[in-house]
């Protein structure tokens, strides 16, 4: 999620704005949508064609929930949530439909991680107190936990609560698909900008290294199908 996306200040849900699963012919608005801030590193390395091909495996996906929120007499939509669930399972399924693009997506990956390792040596050397904190990483894979890709909702729709009720929509699909627990990566300025958000949501919240927060929810009883 990135600032000013949802606030202890945010409106009533508008209920203009319609939510619903992305549909294969709403991809291209989905492409633009991401790239107005990718939620993943290695988004912002591969080609948008390749992008497209990722996007239609989510959407086909049984393990991904993909919403858009579709504002009226607009072509684009407002906003969206992406999230995956049983990951090691979501991730080897793409691995045998696109193996080609799932490679160059580890290698990314791989050396954004090995690039933040190095900030984070530095920054231990330098003497910095956040450098003794743990690392963002996933909670293992597993059966009933999903991890949230990203949220983002168009600037001229915020403040309309239309993040909070993307998340609300999110948590009801994961749910019904067995779901128990959803973590998330945010910012180092999340606390400044969410307010009462993560109250309302029920997200705990545990500081990183990086600055940033993994933050995360769980249910007590999750629904099984």
């Amino acid at each position: 999620m990135n600032r000013g996306e949802a606030s202890a200040d945010d409106e009533k849900p508008d209920p203009s704005a319609a939510i619903g699963p992305a549909m294969h012919e709403e991809i291209g608005d989905l492409i633009s949508l991401l790239y107005l801030r990718p939620p993943a590193f290695w988004m912002r390395k591969i080609s948008a064609a390749r992008l497209r091909r990722f996007l239609i495996y989510a959407v086909e996906s049984r393990r991904a929930v993909l919403l858009l929120a579709r504002a009226p007499r607009r072509n684009t939509p407002a906003g969206y949530v992406f999230a995956i669930f049983d990951p090691k399972w979501f991730w080897i399924g793409f691995v045998f439909r696109n193996p080609v693009l799932a490679l160059s997506i580890l290698l990314h990956r791989l050396m954004r991680l090995f690039e933040l390792r190095r900030v984070l040596r530095d920054r231990a050397s330098a003497g910095d107190a956040l450098a003794g904190l743990p690392e963002f990483s996933w909670s293992p894979s597993r059966p009933g936990s999903a991890r949230i890709v990203g949220l983002y909702v168009r600037e001229e729709h915020r403040r309309k609560g239309i993040a909070m009720e993307l998340y609300f929509k999110l948590f009801d699909a994961l749910k019904e698909k067995g779901c128990s627990r959803v973590e998330e990566y945010m910012g180092p300025d999340y606390p400044q900008y969410a307010g009462k958000f993560p109250e309302v949501c029920g997200w705990q919240l545990q500081q990183c290294s990086s600055g940033g927060y993994k933050i995360s929810k769980s249910w007590i009883e999750p629904q099984r199908v």
